[in-house]
Parts: structure tokens; sequence; C-alpha cells
């Protein structure tokens, strides 16, 4: 399976911790075994999105077309507050 970084993913893996990145880009290489992929759950209400834990940080992405496409990599802390 192919996995594809959109700019809001990349623009929030460049603000992160090198020793953090290091194991998120691992985790991003675990995508192309999608499904069989540790830590992953289903987002409720949206068909082919999912989430991904990795440590702190919580990788967003969609599965479409044998394609995965990361939209957002953010910190736990940050993914639950409101706008």
């Amino acid at each position: 399976m192919k996995v594809e970084l959109r700019k809001s993913a990349i623009k929030d893996l460049e603000k992160i911790h090198p020793s953090i990145k290091q194991r998120i880009v691992l985790a991003l290489f675990s995508l192309e075994n999608f499904p069989n992929v540790p830590n992953l759950k289903r987002l409720v209400n949206f068909d082919y999105a999912y989430r991904m834990r990795v440590g702190d940080y919580r990788i967003l992405f969609d599965n479409m077309d044998n394609t995965i496409f990361v939209a957002r990599i953010i910190n736990r802390k940050d993914s639950y507050k409101k706008k």
C-alpha cells in the first residue's frame, strides 16, 4: 500500500522533536501493511478515516483506493482542544 503525506502532515512532522519524529516515521512505514498495524482505530462517523497512536502523538489518515493519505500528525493534548 502507498503512503502519502499531505502538506499539513509535513508541517506537523517538521515541528516534532527529532527523537519522537524517528518513531513517527517508523510508524508511517508500518502503514504500508494496513490494516495489520498496531494502535490503529477507525474514527466514528467517518467511512475511511483512521487514527494511529504513537506515544503522545496521533496520526490521522484516510484510506482510499490502496493509498493512505496522512492528514495530520498532532500531539494528543492538542487533538482534544476545542476550537
